[in-house]
Order: structure tokens, then sequence, then C-alpha cells
């Protein structure tokens, strides 16, 4: 019905009106928007009764949750679902970097470790899944903070959860903030792995691995 702030959404059941939790914070143009048919979760604490986590997309729904897509994303590391991250295992979680907060740290049998950064890519132009939808500071942080953890000899990947359903392939969207393009062909040509997975979101609840290896144009 409206979006309220960046963390709250007016949604209407079939016979009532509710307040329901956003954990994105994106400005997701064409998702969180009046008149869409989204999933949420009920939920017993906080302000709010529910918990937004998809919206309909055709048939199916783009999952724009975060934290589901971090759950997804470590169901199909743990159950060796995506090819280029066979043999890393997760070791830590929201792991300080310097003055930066990274996703995850990797590690190998081999003692190898890695830096792991994932953003939610949910904006659409219709073919291409991208982010970011507004400018970022933070995103932009993350990933000169990963370029020079490269430069200083650190295995560093860069992970673009694709949740939109229709997405064919993954790009910056320069146009959201231009920065972002510039940053991550910096980290590409200091050595950082660039990629993208595709998940989507069913009307039943679970999470589809579309594309473990999403077509990344930079």
């Amino acid at each position: 019905m409206e979006r309220i702030n960046r963390f709250v959404v007016k949604i209407k059941l079939v016979d009532r009106t509710e307040m329901a939790h956003l954990r994105n914070t994106g400005r997701l143009n064409g998702l969180v928007e009046r008149g869409k048919y989204a999933l949420c979760i009920p939920k017993s604490k906080g302000k709010t009764n529910f918990l937004l986590i998809g919206v309909k997309v055709n048939e199916s729904y783009a999952l724009i949750d975060t934290k589901i897509q971090c759950l997804a994303f470590e169901h199909a590391i743990e159950n060796n679902l995506i090819p280029w991250l066979i043999g890393w295992k997760i070791k830590e979680k929201e792991k300080t970097f310097l003055d930066s907060r990274i996703d995850y740290v990797l590690v190998k049998q081999t003692g190898d470790s890695a830096l792991l950064e994932i953003k939610s890519a949910v904006d659409f132009d219709g073919y291409y899944s991208m982010y970011p939808d507004c400018p970022t500071d933070r995103g932009l942080k993350h990933l000169r903070t990963l370029t020079y953890a490269r430069k200083k000899g650190m295995a560093c990947f860069i992970v673009f959860i694709a949740a939109h359903p229709l997405a064919k392939a993954f790009k910056p969207n320069s146009q959201a903030d231009p920065r972002i393009k510039k940053a991550l062909i910096q980290a590409k040509n200091a050595g950082c792995v660039i990629r993208s997975i595709k998940f989507h979101l069913e009307k039943n609840g679970k999470v589809l691995l579309d594309n473990p290896s999403l077509d990344v144009v930079l």
C-alpha cells in the first residue's frame, strides 16, 4: 500500500492492513510500490507483525530480503552448488577488516583464506539485474577495501545476488552511482573475483538457485 520509511511498509491483507518490516534499504524501484503483490512472513517481535521478503514478478517473486539472500548463499556454498567456490568453506561472518565490515571470511583445507562481500542486486532494467539502485558510500567503501586487500595479497570475492526472476545478466547501475562501476573495474584489475548468482523466490517460500554463475558485464 505504501512505503512508510526505509524499513517499514504498509501492506493490505484480505481483511485488514498491517505494517511489515523491510530489511532491504534500497529504493527497490519497480518492486516496493503501491499495488504490488508481496510475500510476507509473520513475526512475533518488534513493532511490525510481518517481514516482507518478496515481490511478485509474473508467476514468481523477486527475493528482496537481504538476510534470506545471504542464507541462500550460505546453503549453496555449504552444499557445493557454486562451482567456482567448491573447496571454500565459510569460517567467519561479519569480519571487520580495516574499517569495513566484510560479510564472510572463507578458508580452504590448504590454509588459504579469502574475503567475500555480497551485494543485493534486485534493480532490473528489462534484461540486467543491477547494483546499486541509489548512491551508496558504504558499498563503495567495501569495494575499495577489498581492492586494497587484494593488492596486499589476499584473495577477494565480490558477489552480486541477482534476485530478480527475469534477470539475464548482471551489470553495475551507472545511472544510480557511476562510482561503483569504476570501483568494480579497479577491483577486477587488482585481481578481485567478481561474480553474480541468480536466485528467485517461489510462492511456497522456497528459494531456487537459477544460475550459480550469471554473466557479469562491466
